[in-house]
C-alpha cells in the first residue's frame, strides 16, 4: 500500500476538503499520466488498497475525497471508487452521488477530529 497517498488523503479529509486526481498526481509526484489507462489503473488500484485497508480497519473509505476536477470546481470520485464499494461489501444501492456524499462527511467529521 502506499503510504505516501494513504497520509496525503488523511491530511485533505482533515481540512475537510478534497483533491483531484491531477492535483494528488502533482502534489506527491507520483509521475502519473492520465492520458495513459495502465496510469489511471495504477491509481485505481492504489486508491483501490487505501479504501480497503481503512474498511477493514473500521474507518470507511478515504478514496472518498479524490475526485475529477469540473472547471474551477470539483466533481465526484470516479467509477471504479463505486466498483470498489461493491467489492468491499460497502454499497449495495443505487444512489452513488447520496453514497459518496455520505462517505465524505464521515471522513470530514473523523478525520478532523483525529
Amino acid at each position: 500500500m502506499r503510504n505516501d497517498i494513504r497520509e496525503k488523503l488523511i491530511q485533505i479529509a482533515r481540512f475537510q476538503d478534497l483533491v483531484s486526481y491531477d492535483d494528488l498526481n502533482k502534489q506527491l509526484d507520483l509521475g502519473l499520466d492520465f492520458t495513459l489507462p495502465p496510469d489511471r489503473n495504477l491509481i485505481g488500484h492504489w486508491l483501490d488498497e487505501i479504501s480497503e485497508h481503512e474498511v477493514r480497519a473500521g474507518h470507511h473509505m478515504l478514496s472518498a475525497v479524490v475526485v475529477h476536477r469540473e472547471g474551477e470546481g470539483f466533481g465526484g470520485p470516479g467509477k471504479g471508487f463505486y466498483e470498489c464499494a461493491r467489492k468491499l461489501g460497502v454499497y449495495a444501492g443505487s444512489d452513488d452521488l447520496g453514497f459518496w456524499a455520505k462517505e465524505v462527511k464521515w471522513l470530514h467529521d473523523y478525520w478532523g477530529s483525529h
